[in-house]
């Protein structure tokens, strides 16, 4: 297993200007990333976006996959690798029925561990 760097997270507020300057951040390691995973279609378009105009010699070395699978992959040159479709339904569906329990329940404890639902996603190869 390789251990986590936490060198190489980056938390980002969803803006373009945050996902540059994160990503700068990474391109200035020692060793740049040769791949970027994200948490959201937009972050990585931003993302690619950044490398194309600041480091274009470097846009065919590195791979992005991300959460999401926006239609509109299928019509860029650069696009990530692979997505992870998720099942926004289902995900809503969870959501619903875990607020319900927390609002039905009169007597809650509210210093109870945290529920861990796991929603089955799909990987999508670009």
């Amino acid at each position: 297993m390789i251990p986590l760097d936490m060198e190489l997270v980056k938390v980002v507020d969803f803006t373009k200007r945050d996902t540059e300057r994160a990503m700068q951040e990474l391109m200035e390691l020692k060793a740049a990333p040769t791949a970027i995973f994200t948490f959201k279609n937009y972050i990585t378009l931003d993302a690619i976006e950044f490398i194309k105009c600041k480091y274009p010699d470097k846009l065919d070395l590195i791979d992005f996959t991300d959460f999401g699978n926006l239609p509109l992959f299928d019509y860029l040159e650069n696009k990530p690798v692979a997505s992870i479709e998720e099942n926004f339904y289902e995900v809503g569906k969870q959501g619903a029925i875990l607020l319900f329990q927390i609002i039905n329940e009169v007597n809650r404890n509210l210093n109870e561990d945290p529920k861990n639902i796991k929603i089955p996603c799909k990987l999508i190869i670009h």
